[in-house]
């Protein structure tokens, strides 16, 4: 109930503020009598509303004689669509002549009065005792004569006598409204003065208010891209603001005096159209579960599809339509001002309840301002600004609220974040320094069962050879296999406590110059007995590129290195086919040295070329091995600052690359 009362109070006020001025004394049978009063010193102004003298389908000027015949009193101010017949018939209502007789006050004469005339549809020529005073467009009889043109003028004349004839000449042929549809104003010059500038300097203060609060809306939804809400406020902002310029006082009309009348029309329904869409568009995002989706499509449909009738058809056809415009935006109106907003309400959302409120003062607003241009009683235009000022200060309100409660959540949720952060943390050093422990641990009793089997394994060893003396020649073969599985069990020690030392960042690395082609030459001497030795064929890359004027150098660990090469020789022996050749090369790249070992192997699968220097891999149970030399060549490699890889450029070709830096 409380709701209400404000609404109506609002409405009131609304209404005082756009109240016309006082209409004593009226016009009566095309006569107005000022003699009573000086109008040169009551500072007023005075509508000109009533019965004026009439002549239709005629344009009539001052030095001609009235056609008494066709001639017919007709209200002023009022639409001629609503006056389809005078002296009992048809009037074709495109044309025709108003006559105002007017008496003034003796103090009058010789003094400057004024007078205000608001649009006129849709042009019109004015004289005051037959002398041509404004004209605005160009009055005609036919569509091609005639050129509509509407703006607010201000006229300014010294009257020579105490009667007056005033003569006003209007055509149409460009709109649903036709004639004297708006008020004309008459009074002393100060007062008339003083209503000009007001009007403008308020829509511009309106119209600039509107644009500053669409800009804050359009920056305010750049900083915040997820909320678009504020984005279509600030459309709507700007749409209202634009809106400013092309109606009250005309101001799109007094800034560009030359754009064509008919799409200044266009462009008031493209922009209402724009408003509209937008406004939805914003109830939308801030209640999608209140504002049906569906609904909002519709609203485009219908609204596109008359946007391309506005736009295609002359202003003549589209202003007929104005009526089925004004339910079209009433009906959206109920739905988001209402029911929406009604829905909102009942479920407690954020703003809700004020923009309800302002949604209805808007609406009733848009309400009066589209009966008034339908020449409705009791309404009034230029509501609509005040309706939609009110609708968007309240969201205004409402997108600061919801900016803070945002940033509370915001805050709380950082605030819960870093607690959670900080409990992470503590459970990462606590399980951090667990797997150190452990790991420590590992690798201390990695150290000690290497150490444990390096002492058995060196007494078989030691044992096995000294057997080879005593053993008949069948059992030779026996104690060989012995000595290579003792071999193969002291590389394996060899490679665990390298990874132990390794994982503990504390190998011994000593590293020292060497040329490039010493290292190759150590490493030919070094593998060629074992390839040959396994059976297999054995072939390298000559020297001769390496024979230059300034030696090249790499910085290596050669004992580390020397594991390196007998790691890759043996794998690439396990991998070889049988009587399979393996080739050694190098190629030198800028400033790396590149060694390869290349040999003849079945095809491998992906799975092993990526992970085949993995810890621990093996490619299957029956290939036997440890999964560790890899891995530890790959970390004496790194250890180097080089790389090792392998590749498979053909199908039953194999390639272990290990790139070194070279020092000059």
């Amino acid at each position: 109930m409380r709701t209400l009362v404000v609404m109506f109070l609002v409405w009131v006020v609304m209404l005082t503020g756009c109240s016309k001025e006082e209409s004593i004394p009226r016009v009566n049978k095309g006569e107005v009598d000022f003699s009573e009063f000086s109008l040169s010193s009551t500072n007023h102004s005075y509508m000109l509303s009533g019965d004026w003298l009439f002549a239709p389908d005629t344009l009539v000027d001052p030095e001609q004689s009235w056609p008494e015949a066709s001639a017919e009193y007709l209200t002023v101010p009022k639409s001629w669509e609503f006056v389809p017949y005078l002296n009992g018939k048809e009037w074709g209502r495109e044309f025709g002549t108003y006559r105002l007789q007017i008496r003034l006050h003796p103090d009058d004469v010789g003094k400057t009065l004024g007078l205000k005339i608001s649009p006129i549809a849709s042009s019109f020529r004015m004289w005051i005792d037959g002398r041509l005073l404004k004209e605005v467009g160009a009055v005609g009889t036919t569509v091609s004569t005639a050129v509509p043109h509407e703006s607010q003028e201000y006229v300014f004349f010294t009257p020579q006598s105490s009667k007056l004839q005033m003569d006003i000449q209007v055509s149409n042929f460009a709109q649903r409204k036709g004639g004297i549809w708006n008020d004309i104003y008459m009074g002393d010059q100060e007062a008339i003065r003083a209503k000009s500038l007001p009007p403008v300097v308020r829509d511009c203060m309106s119209a600039g208010a509107l644009l500053m609060m669409g800009l804050f809306y359009l920056v305010f939804a750049s900083l915040y891209i997820t909320d678009r809400s504020t984005l279509f406020l600030g459309l709507l902002s700007i749409s209202l603001g634009l809106r400013t310029f092309l109606f009250g006082e005309v101001l799109v009309t007094f800034f560009f005096p030359d754009l064509l009348w008919e799409w200044k029309v266009k462009l008031e329904y493209f922009i209402e159209i724009a408003a509209i869409l937008a406004l939805n568009q914003y109830l939308r995002s801030i209640f999608p579960e209140h504002f049906s989706k569906n609904v909002l499509r519709f609203t485009y449909m219908i609204f596109g599809l008359f946007a391309l009738f506005v736009l295609f058809t002359p202003a003549i056809i589209f202003t007929q339509c104005l009526t089925t415009f004004t339910v079209m935006i009433t009906c959206s109106l109920l739905y988001s001002s209402f029911l929406v907003y009604a829905r909102a309400v009942k479920h407690r959302r954020l703003g809700a309840r004020s923009g309800a409120i302002a949604g209805i003062i808007a609406f009733f607003a848009v309400l009066s301002d589209s009966f008034y241009y339908l020449s409705i009683p009791l309404t009034s235009e230029g509501l609509i600004n005040t309706g939609f000022f009110i609708y968007l200060l309240t969201q205004m309100a409402v997108t600061v609220r919801r900016y803070i409660s945002l940033k509370q959540d915001s805050a709380a949720l950082t605030m819960r974040l870093a607690e959670s952060n900080e409990e992470l943390e503590h459970k990462v050093m606590q399980r951090t320094r667990q797997l150190t422990e452990s790991y420590r641990f590992n690798s201390r009793l990695l150290h000690n069962i290497v150490h444990d089997l390096n002492a058995p394994i060196a007494l078989i060893r030691q044992q096995t050879k000294l057997l080879q003396v005593h053993v008949q020649k069948d059992g030779i073969n026996h104690l060989t296999l012995i000595e290579q599985q003792s071999e193969w069990a002291v590389r394996l020690a060899q490679n665990l406590n390298d990874l132990a030392r390794l994982q503990e960042n504390k190998m011994n690395f000593q590293p020292s110059s060497m040329s490039m082609e010493e290292m190759l030459r150590f490493l030919y001497k070094r593998t060629e007995p074992i390839i040959r030795g396994g059976g297999f064929k054995w072939s390298h890359k000559a020297l001769d590129e390496l024979f230059e004027a300034v030696t090249l150098v790499v910085n290596i660990d050669l004992f580390l290195m020397e594991r390196v090469f007998d790691n890759i020789t043996s794998n690439m022996l396990k991998y070889a086919l049988p009587d399979g050749n393996v080739s050694l090369s190098y190629a030198k790249r800028e400033t790396v040295l590149e060694i390869i070992f290349e040999n003849e192997v079945a095809s491998l699968s992906d799975e092993t070329l990526d992970r085949m220097f993995d810890r621990f891999y093996q490619q299957g149970p029956e290939e036997g091995g440890s999964g560790i030399g890899l891995a530890v060549c790959k970390e004496i490699v790194r250890l180097h600052g080089g790389q090792i890889h392998v590749d498979q450029p053909e199908k039953e070709r194999l390639q272990v690359v290990i790139s070194l830096p070279i020092m000059r």
